[in-house]
């Protein structure tokens, strides 16, 4: 799932919550931790369609292959 930077926001908050001044944790690494969290969501959400490009690629192959089975079935029982 993408989440981007925005979906990152909400995934950092919840981990931080309101105590982020209470821990000591500053802007600077809020927003590195988001940027990371966008990153890690933008490097699966371009494997996944990687993935689904091959499955659709093989897709495309295999349909080609049966049709020219079928052509060739026709051809031959027409002869």
């Amino acid at each position: 799932m993408f989440l981007g930077r925005e979906g990152c926001y909400a995934a950092d908050d919840m981990f931080f919550g309101e105590s982020r001044q209470q821990q000591g944790v500053d802007d600077e690494t809020v927003s590195k931790t988001r940027d990371a969290c966008a990153e890690a969501s933008f490097s699966r959400l371009q494997e996944n369609l990687e993935n689904n490009m091959k499955t659709l690629s093989s897709a495309v192959i295999n349909a080609i292959k049966f049709l020219r089975f079928q052509k060739q079935q026709r051809t031959s029982t027409e002869e």
